[in-house]
């Protein structure tokens, strides 16, 4: 009935999820995305697609959303153009798709490069769909006090999240995030009282590791307070964009940026 898929999505679930049902059906698909100043566009076929040049989607708490990390508006029109006119190419017969190639653009630097890429020989056949968002990572998890670092930073841009560095004094000097309380683990451990910065309410707690976050959260919560913890540490927080200041800070968004 239809002679092509096209998918503009912002999230992985989908994109494997068009990936594999256009292969199913044995149709192209014409696929881009976007985020802050760059774009990319591919063309999958059911002999070499999307999964060839992902063969496994990065992990959840690492994902950069269109929602947090922002699009340049006129980028939209940029990368529509380009699938808009592969989509012609697939239909008319003429020119040259971008299969098995993915072109990328900057729209910063006004410049365009391509990667090819060929079917991996090892990549499992696609016999059904299947349930894309436990295959991503992005399903509700088991663990009903951990919170993606994604939804702190959406919460912390809300100003509706109360951040509690458990680590030790010299890893929140090296990198920690801004205007977050600080308690060291052993020390809330032994009964410390909690800083009257935090105020009442929820609380987040983060540490390098999830393991010794678990453990803050239950001292906490031995105590009678509502506790979470940020999933993946103060590392899945920076990799999502959020803001990390000290000595060895990656680069990051300005707060005023991050308050958009």
């Amino acid at each position: 009935e239809y002679d092509l898929l096209v998918d503009g999505s912002d999230n992985f679930p989908t994109r494997y999820l068009a990936d594999d049902a256009a292969r199913l059906a044995g149709k192209p698909l014409v696929w881009g995305s976007i985020l802050r100043f760059q774009g990319q566009i591919g063309v999958a076929v059911p002999e070499v697609g999307f999964r060839d040049l992902f063969p496994a989607p990065p992990a959840a708490d690492e994902v950069l959303s269109c929602e947090l990390g922002g699009v340049l508006a006129s980028l939209c029109t940029a990368i529509g153009s380009f699938m808009a006119t592969e989509v012609v190419k697939l239909v008319t017969g003429i020119g040259e798709p971008l299969v098995g190639r993915v072109l990328f653009y900057d729209a910063l630097t006004a410049r365009t490069r391509e990667i090819g890429f060929e079917r991996a020989d090892d990549a499992p056949a696609v016999t059904g769909l299947i349930d894309y968002e436990l295959f991503c990572g992005t399903a509700a998890g088991d663990d009903p006090s951990a919170v993606s670092a994604a939804e702190v930073l959406r919460l912390r841009r809300e100003g509706e999240v109360r951040l509690l560095d458990v680590r030790e004094a010299h890893e929140t000097l090296l990198r920690g995030i801004p205007r977050a309380a600080a308690l060291p683990l052993g020390a809330l451990e032994a009964g410390a009282p909690i800083p009257e910065a935090l105020g009442d309410g929820p609380i987040v707690v983060f540490y390098e590791k999830d393991p010794r976050s678990r453990r803050a959260v239950r001292a906490l919560r031995e105590r009678g307070i509502d506790a979470h913890y940020l999933a993946g540490g103060i590392r899945a927080f920076a990799a999502v964009g959020g803001r990390t200041e000290g000595t060895g800070a990656a680069d990051a968004p300005s707060e005023r940026t991050e308050s958009k």
